[in-house]
C-alpha cells in the first residue's frame, strides 16, 4: 500500500526531507528513494491523476554542476531525450515550482546493481545477461551521438522482473563526432568525449560483477566474460571495442556461445581440451569456434582448429595456458587468449612471444619463430594476442595445420614460462 502525504501513516526514514509530504508542481512527494551524482531521487504521486507514480529527480544543491552555464538537469533531460531504448530510462518533463527544477522520469521499482553486487554471490549467466542489456543500451546510446559518461553499479537499476535501466545521465556528454543536435543549443556547448570512455567501464564494471561471481575459475563461461572484460580495458585497437555497436557484436557471439550448449542443432561448437603429460594432470585450456549451421565461409581462415597441451616453465612451477580463435567469420584476426596456469592476474611486467615452428621450449634459444611480441599488461588475468594471418596468404595452404605456442620472457630468457603448443588449420580441403 502506498503511504499517504499527510496523516498517521508510519515514520519515514527521510521525513526530515523537507520535500517529502510537499507537492512540486502537479506532483505529492511521497518518500526519498535514493541519489544520483547530481540529484535527489524521489517516489511521487500525481495529485489528479492518482494512479500514476512517477520519479522525480531533484538538483542536489551540493552537487558542482558538469556545465556551470548550463542548467545541469535539463542539460541531462536534453541529452537523455536524444536516445530511445527499452533499457534507457526515460524523461517525461523537466519542470520548476518555487524554484526547485526537477526531472519527472519513470518510476522505478527494483535496486542498484551495485547493491545487488553486494549482498551475495552472482550467477555466471546473470551477469551475461545484464552485460548483454547494458551492451545493447550503450549501442543506442552512442548511436543517438551520446557518450554515458558514468557507467558502474549505481547507475545501472535491476527491475522488479530482473530487466536493465541506465539512469543518471548528470555527466553525459556528445560523441566528438556526432552532428550538433538543431534544437540544443546548450547541449551541443558542452565538452564532447569518444565512446571509449563507455567502453572501459563497461569492461570495470564487468570485472567488478565477475568478482562476486559464484563460479570458479574454471568455469568456461566466466572465463569468457573475463576475456571480454580485459579486451574492454585493452588500449590494443585490434583487441577493444570502440563503440557499443561494435561490444553488442561480442556480448551476442557469448550468448550463442552459451546458448549453443542448449541448442546444438543450430549451432556447432567445437571445444578441445587436451591432457597434460605423463602426469596425466589436465591444463584446462579450451578452445572456443562458433559456427552458425549453414553459413557460407566469407574467410578461409573462418574454420580454425586447435588443440592445446602442457606448456613448461625453467623453474619447474607455474606455465601458461593459451587458446586460439578467430573473432569474427570475415576477420582475418587470429587472437590468442593467454592466462597464468594459476589463474591469478600478472603481477609483474614482462614481455609474450608468439611463436610458430617446432613447439614449446624454456630453453634459452626456442627453435622457433617469433611472429609477435606484446608487453605484459600488468593486472590483466587474461593477455591479448592479435596476429593477423592475411600474411600467410599463399604460405598456409588449406587443410595445413601450423603449430603455435606462447613464450613469457621475464629473466632475459626467449622463453622462460610458456604456454603448450597450439595447432591451428587453415579451413578448406586439403589440396
Amino acid at each position: 500500500m502506498i503511504p499517504p502525504v499527510h496523516g498517521n501513516a508510519p515514520r519515514d526514514p527521510h521525513a526530515s526531507d523537507p520535500l517529502v509530504g510537499h507537492r512540486l508542481g502537479q506532483f505529492e512527494v511521497l518518500e526519498r528513494t535514493g541519489r544520483e551524482s547530481s540529484g535527489l531521487l524521489y517516489k511521487a504521486r500525481h495529485s489528479r491523476l492518482q494512479h500514476r507514480f512517477v520519479t522525480l529527480k531533484v538538483a542536489d544543491a551540493g552537487a558542482s554542476p558538469a556545465e556551470p552555464s548550463a542548467q545541469p538537469l535539463e542539460r541531462e533531460a536534453q541529452l537523455i531525450h536524444l536516445i530511445h531504448h527499452r533499457s534507457v530510462v526515460e524523461v517525461h518533463d523537466v519542470a520548476e515550482s518555487a524554484g526547485t527544477q526537477y526531472l519527472v522520469m519513470d518510476l522505478l521499482e527494483g535496486r542498484r546493481l551495485g547493491e545487488i553486487a553486494s549482498e551475495g554471490t552472482l550467477d555466471p549467466k546473470l551477469v551475461l545477461r545484464h552485460a548483454h542489456r547494458i551492451a545493447e543500451a550503450l549501442a543506442a546510446i552512442h548511436s543517438s551521438g551520446v557518450v554515458h559518461g558514468n557507467l558502474n553499479s549505481a547507475s545501472v537499476f535491476v527491475t522488479a522482473d530482473e530487466d536493465i535501466k541506465i539512469t543518471d545521465f548528470s555527466t553525459s556528454t556528445l560523441l566528438k563526432d556526432a552532428p550538433a543536435p538543431a534544437d540544443n543549443a546548450s547541449v551541443y556547448r558542452i565538452h564532447r568525449e569518444t565512446a571509449r570512455v563507455d567502453i572501459e567501464a563497461f569492461g570495470a564494471l564487468l570485472r567488478e560483477l565477475l568478482g562476486r561471481t559464484s563460479a570458479p575459475p574454471s568455469d568456461r563461461l566466466r572465463t569468457s566474460l573475463q576475456h571480454l572484460a580485459d579486451a574492454c580495458l585493452s588500449q590494443q585497437a585490434l583487441t577493444s571495442p570502440s563503440n557499443g555497436a561494435e561490444l553488442v557484436k561480442l556480448v551476442e557471439s557469448l550468448v550463442r556461445l552459451h546458448a549453443a550448449k542448449h541448442r546444438s542443432s543450430r549451432w556447432k561448437v567445437s571445444i578441445i581440451a587436451a591432457a597434460a603429460a605423463a602426469s596425466a594432470t589436465l591444463l584446462a585450456v579450451a578452445v572456443w569456434h562458433v559456427v552458425p549451421s549453414g553459413a557460407a565461409q566469407r574467410s578461409p581462415y573462418e574454420a580454425v582448429r586447435g588443440k592445446t597441451s602442457a606448456g613448461c616453465a625453467a623453474d619447474g612451477r607455474m606455465t601458461l595456458k593459451a587458446s586460439a580463435y578467430m573473432p569474427t567469420p570475415s576477420s582475418s584476426i587470429l587472437r590468442f587468449y593467454v592466462s597464468r596456469s594459476d589463474e591469478a592476474p600478472w603481477p609483474d611486467p614482462g614481455q609474450l612471444r608468439l611463436f610458430v615452428g617446432e613447439g614449446p621450449t624454456c630453453s634459452e634459444k626456442p627453435p622457433n619463430l617469433t611472429k609477435m611480441l606484446v608487453d605484459v599488461a600488468v593486472g590483466n588475468s587474461v593477455q591479448v594476442i592479435d596476429l593477423d594471418v592475411s600474411q600467410y596468404d599463399g604460405k598456409w595452404s588449406p587443410g595445413e595445420e601450423k603449430t603455435f605456442w606462447v613464450g613469457l620472457s621475464e629473466r632475459g630468457f626467449a622463453a622462460y614460462r610458456a604456454s603448450g603448443p597450439i595447432f591451428i588449420q587453415r579451413g578448406g580441403a586439403k589440396p
